[in-house]
């Protein structure tokens, strides 16, 4: 149910985005253990849909943030320019 007065709504898979790019930065983290990094170009997919993004594979398992905490910190404060 739609608020009165509220502008419409689309989902986040509308095809009206397709073509559109993320303009914030985007940091993308996957598992160098697991099969995305093998299977696919992972920064390289991210890079089509945004216009700053960067990333790369982490030595953790599924959950970077409890396998590698500090790597993934470190990626964060990179990302937000933190020291």
């Amino acid at each position: 149910m739609q608020a009165q007065g509220a502008p419409p709504t689309r989902r986040a898979s509308s095809p009206a985005d397709l073509n559109k790019q993320i303009a914030c930065p985007v940091l993308a983290l996957w598992s160098e253990r697991g099969p995305i990094g093998r299977l696919f170009n992972v920064l390289a997919i991210w890079k089509e849909r945004g216009t700053n993004v960067t990333g790369k594979g982490l030595a953790g398992g599924h959950y970077l943030q409890e396998d590698v905490p500090d790597q993934v910190v470190a990626e964060v404060q990179t990302l937000v320019g933190a020291r």
